[in-house]
């Protein structure tokens, strides 16, 4: 039950939240040794503590979903972008539409050069930017006019239809090919932030600048709901909320520079009003939680008296 003791963002998640908004009930073992059921009007504190808690106050040994009916069949549209501007637009609008069932963003790079700096000389790209838009059916695929109606894209790249079970696996050839490199088993400090799609648009272009070219590219992001999410589940208190991330395929331990950097980004999405997303790496300093959970940060620490009096979950 990792998952939901961290939360769970998906390409559906602008319809229907992480996968801790979609928990009906849960059997909870506490620090002190009780198994408890909890939901949303039953032990709810419990419920609100465990739910994107990360184990800090009990294990979660069983769970009820909500759960819906897929289509057989998912159509998958991949847009290409050369326009930030319109890239973030097209996200917002799609995030309010319901002909869409997942949506996902991409920060691709495509031209490279070295260019002079104050530093010394240094590599550049230009990037690019990406939606993947997936509308799923049972017999008569979707239509692109009807689709892709009133966005800004400047292409469309590629055009996809597979079962809507095999979509589930799409990224399995890059975990594949992290592991025939060797990448699976260097350190992953995989940065995932919730931010207002407005903040985002004013500072992504500083932190995609800053990121060394060998973190790679494909840093996503995805709109997410904010109904029913647990109380200590943190996200922005504004709207059009992304959860926006940068995944570098692998990080050599002596790559101080690549950290330094990662770090540095990590601050300013904070900064700028974000809410780290707790499945990532949360730098190299001691990680802020008062400034995490805001005036929630009492309730946080009196849960975890109250259901782990003896921290055994640390």
């Amino acid at each position: 039950m990792g998952l939901l003791s961290i939360g769970g963002v998906g390409s559906t998640s602008k319809t229907y939240g992480p996968v801790v908004a979609n928990v009906v009930e849960m059997n909870v073992v506490t620090g002190s040794g009780e198994c408890i059921k909890c939901s949303r009007t039953q032990k709810p504190e419990l419920y609100d503590a465990v739910l994107g808690g990360l184990g800090r106050c009990g294990i979660i040994v069983s769970t009820t979903l909500e759960l819906r009916t897929i289509k057989k069949y998912i159509r998958t549209f991949h847009l290409l972008y050369d326009s930030l501007d319109a890239w973030m637009h097209d996200q917002v609008l799609l995030d309010k539409s319901n002909q869409i069932d997942h949506l996902e963003g991409f920060c691709w790079s495509s031209a490279k050069g070295i260019r002079n700096t104050p530093s010394g000389k240094r590599f550049f790209t230009h990037w690019l930017y990406g939606l993947q838009l997936g509308v799923e059916y049972d017999t008569t695929a979707p239509c692109l006019s009807d689709v892709l109606k009133g966005l800004n894209y400047c292409q469309l790249i590629h055009t996809e239809d597979e079962e809507t079970a095999s979509h589930v696996f799409r990224y399995q050839p890059r975990f594949d090919m992290m592991r025939e490199t060797g990448a699976w088993n260097q350190t992953h400090p995989w940065i995932d932030c919730f931010i207002s799609a407005k903040t985002l648009a004013e500072i992504l272009p500083e932190i995609l600048d800053m990121l060394p070219l060998s973190l790679g590219d494909g840093h996503r992001a995805i709109m997410v709901a904010s109904d029913r999410l647990p109380y200590l589940f943190m996200m922005p208190p504004e709207d059009d909320i992304l959860c926006f991330a940068i995944l570098p395929v692998a990080v050599a331990t002596h790559d101080t520079n690549s950290l330094d950097i990662l770090e540095k980004v990590h601050q300013m999405l904070l900064n700028a009003g974000g809410k780290r997303y707790l499945s990532g790496w949360l730098g190299r300093s001691d990680f802020n939680w008062k400034q995490h959970y805001g005036n929630r940060y009492d309730t946080w620490v009196t849960l975890k008296q109250k259901y782990d009096p003896e921290r055994i979950f640390a």
